[in-house]
């Protein structure tokens, strides 16, 4: 008896071993996180995004709140998605023969068009048999004019840098609890969306690090569902950058181009120039990681304007700042490309007719003169203009109170109409119309405003515009979509035509691991665990009573 009492003490850890990895895999949920959604090309359309464990279907479920009936989704409210499999590049600044590699996560991207205006929206997303829960948004109605908030790099995880914030700066909950405060006194405003203007998260080359500092950007609160009530607008900056493709797995953006992308590890970043429009604006978003390539982003902006001709107001924004003040103001570093951008991207500015630009990375407020040529219009101190001539710089401080910058005196300021530091974080409200464009600049810790500039201009046409805007060129064409999204025609979920994806980015993508059905797999594994332990008691037993 002692003998078999001794065998079963060995064969049960082994069979609870032996199966334990189908238990774990079982165990694990495919929880979405990272939950995002953009602006697609015009108002009617959302991209959404996250990011899941498992290998599972894509699926969102969406209708109008309205139409809700005992907190039921309506019949046909599913939409298929993709999911790709998630790499990234580790150390790639310091080490740029790292390859890239797979995280153990899935990129899911479902875009919606069709749209109502000025509607509240429900949804959810998941694999179709785990979900999220319920989230709400509402769309808006920019033929009245509409708003948003930007603000420059939130960077989470960057507190060990942060010796001068006014804020606590000594962990990432830090980073995090700063960053949400910001969001809550946004958010009580009317907005149409969030622009963060790059460097979203801090770590350059460890993966887990910037996970989780993603999910703290994404996520800041307990309490609220900033990025899941409103759509981002998003670019990337050089902290993004550094994990390679990592970057692209989380957003969603419209009209992606192959113009502006980078590559490290002999692999594309999905990481290029894009834009969109919202009511009579078109924004054009650049990748100034790749600040060299200035006929790329040229060509990305010709064929962005020509594509939509008739609006009024033109918006650029890129990270690495033209015009800045403070330590990074004079860079001229593989990420740090100041000086290239700025000798040569305000020559794309002044062809294009460009009425603001948008920018972050040196942790600080500048506001330039109207710059026209590489020099300002008019040195004169102002808070409005009617039909200026050029184009306005804004650089944006901290949104988050994660890391600041000092002014730099060595620096070349002759662009400076407006500086501002503090060292507490900041935004900058935006409000535009068909006739006024005005970005209101605060303070998140006492409210009050460090900034206001109002744009006025009295005719359709845009007054600071050249005449090389006829160019034509069309050797090489914004290609959209390249990691193959799904798109809808209605929120209800009936499928557009597909289009063709020849020509499209593809990415890398590893062996697949997926576990189909997570509930079968884990209720196969529970009853084939306790058949084991059965079996075994009972031959321990009939063995106790021969012997």
């Amino acid at each position: 008896m002692k003998r078999n009492k001794l065998a079963l003490l060995v064969i049960v850890p082994i069979l609870l071993f032996g199966t334990s990895k189908n238990i774990v895999h079982a165990d694990v949920q495919n929880t979405p996180y990272n939950i995002n959604f953009q602006i697609g090309t015009n108002v009617s359309e959302m991209r959404f995004t996250w990011l899941s464990p498992l290998n599972n279907k894509c699926e969102l479920e969406i209708a109008k709140t309205s139409d809700m009936q005992n907190g039921q989704y309506p019949s046909n409210c599913f939409i298929n998605g993709t999911t790709t499999a998630v790499t990234a590049t580790e150390s790639v600044q310091n080490k740029p023969t790292n390859q890239n590699k797979p995280t153990n996560e899935y990129s899911n991207k479902v875009t919606v068009d069709n749209l109502s205006p000025s509607t509240k929206y429900t949804y959810r997303v998941g694999d179709g048999t785990l979900w999220s829960q319920n989230y709400t948004f509402t769309t808006g109605n920019p033929t009245s004019g509409f708003s948003f908030a930007a603000f420059g790099d939130p960077q989470i995880g960057a507190f060990d840098n942060n010796k001068k914030s006014s804020l606590p700066h000594a962990s990432l909950i830090d980073d995090e609890n700063g960053w949400a405060n910001t969001l809550n006194q946004v958010t009580k405003n009317h907005i149409d969306f969030l622009f963060p203007l790059g460097d979203q998260v801090n770590n350059y080359d460890d993966l887990a690090t910037q996970q989780n500092e993603y999910k703290a950007f994404f996520n800041p609160s307990n309490t609220a569902n900033y990025f899941q009530q409103y759509p981002i607008v998003e670019l990337e900056g050089n902290h993004d950058h550094q994990m390679g493709t990592y970057y692209s797995y989380h957003y969603n953006q419209p009209n992606l181009s192959l113009l502006g992308q980078t590559m490290n590890s002999n692999v594309n970043n999905n990481d290029g120039d894009y834009w969109f429009t919202y009511g009579n604006v078109l924004f054009m978003i650049l990748n100034a990681n790749d600040a060299q390539d200035l006929a790329a982003h040229d060509q990305f902006m010709q064929e962005a304007t020509s594509k939509n001709p008739n609006v009024k107001w033109k918006v650029a924004a890129w990270h690495q700042s033209a015009y800045s003040e403070a330590s990074h103001s004079s860079g001229n570093a593989a990420d740090d490309p100041i000086m290239t951008i700025r000798q040569n991207w305000p020559k794309l500015m002044d062809k294009y007719g460009i009425d603001v630009v948008l920018q972050g990375h040196d942790h600080e407020y500048t506001r330039t003169y109207q710059m026209y040529n590489g020099v300002p219009v008019n040195t004169t101190k102002t808070n409005s203009v009617t039909d200026p001539k050029g184009t306005v710089y804004l650089t944006l401080d901290s949104g988050s109170g994660s890391k600041y910058y000092d002014f730099k005196s060595t620096s070349d300021h002759t662009f400076s109409s407006v500086f501002w530091q503090q060292y507490v974080p900041s935004y900058s409200y935006i409000t535009m119309n068909d006739n006024s464009f005005t970005i209101n600049t605060y303070r998140t810790d006492t409210g009050a405003s460090i900034d206001s500039y109002t744009i006025t201009k009295t005719s359709t046409s845009t007054t600071n515009s050249t005449s090389n805007t006829s160019n034509t060129s069309t050797s090489q064409t914004v290609t959209t979509n390249p990691t193959n999204t799904s798109t809808v025609s209605s929120y209800n979920g009936s499928p557009s035509s597909s289009n063709s994806n020849s020509n499209q980015i593809q990415n890398p993508k590893t062996n697949d691991s997926s576990l189909n059905n997570t509930y079968l797999i884990y209720i196969t594994g529970i009853c084939g665990f306790i058949a084991i332990i059965t079996a075994a008691i009972i031959f321990y037993k009939r063995k106790n009573l021969k012997a």
